[in-house]
């Protein structure tokens, strides 16, 4: 149970830091990544906050809820099938740092997922 409170925590600490990011340095984030659009980085930045809070209250409060659980591996996969296909289609005229920031964010929540899976309960 502590490998899948660590990987848990880990993937809360990530969305929180990324969501704070996409709604705090989203000037900065949209010219790295090529895209101009005030609203889509900080709507998605928000969007990560609340589900880092909700990993955080369903690890601290309600571990053995498989199907909570579940659901967090569930989004974590669609984040990466979603970056793959944003990669993949190149549905924006992103940069080539933009693209390669997507997979790699896509990468390590994949592995979250991954992990999560492996140590349910």
């Amino acid at each position: 149970m502590e490998n899948l409170k660590f990987w848990l925590y880990c993937n809360a600490i990530f969305s929180m830091i990324s969501g704070l990011s996409l709604l705090f340095a989203n000037e900065f984030l949209q010219t790295y990544l090529g895209f101009q659009n005030v609203i889509v980085l900080p709507s998605i930045g928000i969007n990560l906050i609340v589900f880092a809070c909700c990993i955080l209250v369903i690890t601290s409060y309600h571990l053995k809820h498989k199907k909570l659980l579940f659901l967090i591996t569930l989004l974590d996969i669609l984040w990466v099938i979603g970056s793959c296909i944003l990669i993949i289609l190149q549905l924006f005229t992103l940069s080539t740092k933009g693209y390669w920031l997507i997979g790699i964010i896509g990468c390590i929540v994949g592995l979250f997922a991954k992990q999560q899976y492996k140590y349910r309960l």
